[in-house]
């Protein structure tokens, strides 16, 4: 990609860099939560909640912003 053109799809480094640092902090409460030998049923609830957080912010990571031309705009 080439910075530049009006329609190229943009990240903002600063929204992906804070994905990173979220998902990084989810996926070692999972691990933890993980290496538990006996699980209550609030840790299994516990569970399944950190693992759609995951799914959710790799998506997000993975996703660009919106073309630049589709963007609103303030005059």
């Amino acid at each position: 990609m080439t910075s530049g053109q009006r329609n190229v799809r943009k990240r903002n480094p600063k929204r992906a860099a804070s994905f990173e640092q979220q998902l990084a902090t989810a996926r070692t409460t999972l691990e933890e939560l993980r290496r538990k030998s006996q699980k209550i049923p609030e840790d299994n609830d516990e569970l399944e909640k950190l693992e759609a957080r995951m799914k959710h912010l790799r998506k997000k990571l993975a996703e660009k912003s919106e073309l630049h031309a589709r963007q609103g705009k303030r005059h």
